[in-house]
């Protein structure tokens, strides 16, 4: 009967292995140099026995231990210095001493496993036991190594300021995780003699199946490659998500969940793919400029708009923030009026009452020492309302701190509120009964209790 294809290949690669092996170790010189050593002793073994056998496998055994002895003296208190010397491994610790360890004891297993060859020049099911048990230990130690490789990457990224709050240090548990079950297949298919091929061909069909099981790990780590790489959220930012209701600090970041501990003292979880598929707000940028915006309006009662009298500029002019602006804008004012003859025209040019206010509140903000000199300041007009004419004030806090950035735009508008009398303006106000009983009184001789 012919054989199969992969029974063929795996034919294939076992000699091309002991092709390998026997130009690296000359098996047949090794083999008589043991021999030799055993006859040295005179125990009249006869080769090929089960004695003959025994006593060149502890021999082997020895001469693997003896080496991994020598390289473990020569290499473990050295090679860690030098790998400090590297930044990835600049924080590996106590790991870097375990990946020379690993990497010595790989070293010494697979020269025992070699000389195997020494000990059965022909496969014996001992041979076959051994190879196997050999095959085995080193997949796992070599898992083991790369394992201790991401731990110390991820203390690196940890003890860095840039990367330590990035949600990429949590996809190494990940990566760890892989890199075992690589390991564990790579075990079953030499314990079974099962060719990977086939694994992965039974793996691929359980592909849906796990993609059911495992959506959301899925999705949070595809979702935390991405928001890793695009650093759109860390550890510490104030984020706010309205669908939500999530408003406060992140404080954790993994593969299934974030974290938020709200301004409430409340904790939000959210899933990381959210995130990517909703709109949420980051105020890690106005926290790094270091100023905050304030963004409001004073709502002024139209009908308290007029002309600003001789009386009103001479009271005004006493504020030294507007006593050079009143006169400039005078001049201009006198000069473009006769140029245009309209001094007596009710077309003419005038200052108006909220007109200096607004100009009083410019020359406020941008003298104001809690205001950011650097950044946007203005008063600007918007649409009037049926709540009356809003002056909206648009300018930053030097502080980003909640309490400090609340007292600054209190004090602003405080002061406001009490100055904007005198410029013989008023604040727009629902009807209530206060404003009843002054417009009452207003008419009436005898105050009403």
């Amino acid at each position: 009967m012919s054989q199969s294809p992969a029974t063929n290949l795996a034919e294939a690669q076992k000699a091309i292995e002991e092709t390998i092996i026997e130009s690296i170790y000359p098996m047949s010189d090794v083999r008589n140099a043991l021999n030799n050593l055993i006859d040295l002793f005179g125990l009249g073994v006869a080769e090929g026995s089960a004695l003959h056998q025994l006593i060149s496998l502890v021999v082997v055994a020895g001469f693997s231990f003896l080496v991994w002895l020598l390289l473990t003296i020569l290499f473990v208190r050295t090679l860690p210095k030098l790998m400090r010397r590297i930044p990835a491994l600049a924080n590996g610790g106590t790991s870097n001493t375990k990946i020379i360890n690993k990497v010595i004891l790989i070293i010494g297993i697979s020269l025992f496993s070699s000389l195997l060859q020494v000990v059965w020049p022909v496969p014996t099911i001992w041979y076959n036991v051994l190879k196997a048990v050999c095959s085995i230990v080193i997949t796992w130690v070599v898992a083991q190594t790369i394992a201790y490789l991401f731990d110390i990457i991820r203390s690196n990224m940890l003890a860095s300021s840039k990367y330590s709050s990035s949600p990429f240090v949590n996809l190494f548990q990940v990566f760890k995780g892989i890199v075992y079950f690589i390991a564990v297949l790579v075990v079953i298919s030499i314990v079974f003699k099962v060719d990977m091929t086939a694994i992965g061909a039974g793996l691929t069909a359980l592909s849906a199946v796990l993609m059911l099981v495992f959506k959301d790990t899925i999705l949070g780590f595809v979702a935390s490659i991405q928001l890793s790489n695009n650093d759109m959220v860390r550890v510490g930012d104030w984020i706010t998500m309205d669908k939500f209701g999530v408003d406060g600090d992140v404080i954790d970041i993994s593969l299934a969940t974030i974290k938020v501990k709200n301004f409430d003292k409340t904790v939000s979880t959210i899933p990381p793919y959210s995130m990517l598929t909703e709109s949420f707000q980051n105020w890690r940028p106005m926290q790094e400029d270091g100023g905050r915006r304030v963004k409001r309006s004073l709502f002024i009662d139209m009908q308290s708009i007029k002309f600003a009298n001789a009386e009103l500029l001479e009271r005004l002019h006493k504020a030294p923030a507007l006593a050079e602006y009143i006169d400039t804008v005078l001049k201009d004012i006198e000069k473009d009026n006769k140029e245009r003859g309209l001094e007596g025209s009710f077309a003419r040019r005038e200052l108006t009452n909220v007109g200096l206010f607004r100009r009083y509140i410019e020359l406020y903000l941008k003298g104001h020492p809690k205001v950011h000199p650097h950044f946007t300041c203005m008063v600007r007009q918007q649409q009037p309302t049926s709540q009356g004419l809003p002056l909206e004030l648009y300018f930053f806090t030097d502080t980003t701190v909640w309490v400090d950035y609340e007292s600054i735009q209190s004090d602003v508008f405080d002061h406001l509120l009490a100055v904007i009398g005198v410029f013989e303006l008023s604040v727009f106000q629902n009807v209530n009964g206060r404003n009843i009983t002054t417009l009452l009184e207003g008419y009436s001789d005898t105050p009403m209790a």
